[in-house]
């Protein structure tokens, strides 16, 4: 377990029409739009190699309280927006999915 210092990184887009990039050996917490690191964090272990895999955040209570808190005012100034821009939203996220369906091709399989 890793006890490095807690720290918060804006998102930001990629060279791919602001789709981050990702490089998934590199876990974070993400709260109101930020990657969040945590004092804590696990390796899991791959059971077909005996190796450790990345290290992954383990959020606390206040992480949690932080998210839900920014989800319900994010949620409050969303739920007026027109189905129509909610749907351009749910494509845009699809796009960024299929953007990186290589990488989530290759994660290991637990």
């Amino acid at each position: 377990m890793n006890t490095s210092d807690t720290s918060k990184t804006e998102v930001q887009g990629g060279g791919d029409g602001g789709v981050p990039n990702f490089d998934f050996t590199t876990f974070y917490t993400t709260i109101n739009n930020s990657l969040t690191t945590t004092p804590k964090t696990h390796n899991g272990i791959d059971p077909s190699t005996k190796t450790p895999l990345p290290e992954v955040p383990i959020s606390a209570p206040k992480d949690i309280s932080s998210a839900l808190s920014a989800a319900h005012a994010v949620f409050s100034s969303r739920r007026s927006l027109f189905e129509v821009l909610r749907a351009m939203y749910l494509i845009r996220l699809t796009s960024a999915l299929a953007s990186h369906r290589s990488s989530f091709i290759d994660l290991p399989v637990l």
